[in-house]
């Protein structure tokens, strides 16, 4: 009878490793399809060079017309002050862009995550080829917006009082 019960046992200690092991490749399947999905496509690197990224990290997405195409992967100096980022996108979004696309770095929501906004460019324009360059341009922050604001309230303050001074 003892042995029967440390079979027993064995079993349904087999059985558990087995359920479990099964439970979590189901898990994790359903968890990252979406993400492997993305591994296998095609991807082809283009470049775009901005004055300041802003806080822009590897990894921040690169949207097109709203969509999301990419991620960016890397980014490095260049000489006088710049910044080149490889953009890393699907290859099948590389040929609605063109040479004179812009690449700008916006702001997602309120917590500042940055990622990049890739304008179509001019129709007439030639084709972006992979390994090409695009312009790079930076939109101005909210804090910058503030800023801004706030010394035009400063000016518009000071005009006030030089103005009352004359009217007196």
């Amino acid at each position: 009878m003892s042995s029967y019960k440390r079979q027993m046992r064995v079993s349904q200690f087999k059985v558990g490793i087995l359920f479990t092991l099964a439970f979590s490749i189901l898990f994790l399947t359903i968890i990252f399809a979406g993400s492997i999905g993305d591994l296998l496509k095609p991807k082809a690197n283009i470049y775009a060079v901005f004055k300041d990224v802003k806080g822009l990290r590897q990894g921040a997405p690169v949207w097109f017309s709203g969509i999301e195409i990419g991620s960016v992967r890397e980014m490095r100096f260049l000489p006088e002050n710049r910044i080149k980022v490889m953009m890393s996108i699907d290859r099948d979004a590389l040929k609605y862009l063109k040479r004179d696309s812009k690449a700008s770095i916006l702001t997602l929501g309120l917590l500042g995550d940055k990622y990049i906004e890739i304008s179509p460019g001019s129709r007439g324009a030639e084709q972006l080829k992979e390994t090409d360059v695009i312009e790079g341009t930076t939109q101005s922050g909210f804090q910058e917006v503030v800023g801004k604001s706030q010394e035009s309230l400063i000016k518009i303050t000071e005009f006030i009082g030089k103005l009352e001074q004359i009217i007196e």
